[in-house]
């Protein structure tokens, strides 16, 4: 391999590491940032995501799909008794939680 070929490989794999570094830190998430709930009989994740829309930015549907992908939620099939993490700051289900 000539050295002008070997500079741009070596270039292209730091390049790509670096953005596969920054893109897990990115798109990992910290479960500790974002709050939890027991799901209740009748509860559905369309429902936190109308419950809780004044504490996030995401549509509703990007909300589902978010909650199911971090959850191992499969069609939105949630049981009750079991724990969601869910896209909003643990303060907005504080006060959420009196309303409700």
């Amino acid at each position: 391999m000539k050295g002008k070929d070997l500079f741009f490989l070596m270039l292209f794999l730091i390049s790509l590491s670096t953005f596969t570094a920054a893109a897990v830190n990115e798109f990992s998430i910290d479960q500790e940032d974002f709050a939890k709930v027991e799901v209740q009989p009748g509860d559905t994740i369309w429902d936190y995501a109308e419950l809780f829309k004044e504490h996030h930015k995401l549509s509703p549907a990007d909300f589902v799909a978010w909650v199911e992908e971090n959850n191992a939620v499969f069609n939105g099939q949630i049981q009750i008794g079991q724990t969601l993490v869910l896209p909003i700051d643990e303060k907005a289900l504080a006060t959420t939680q009196e309303v409700k």
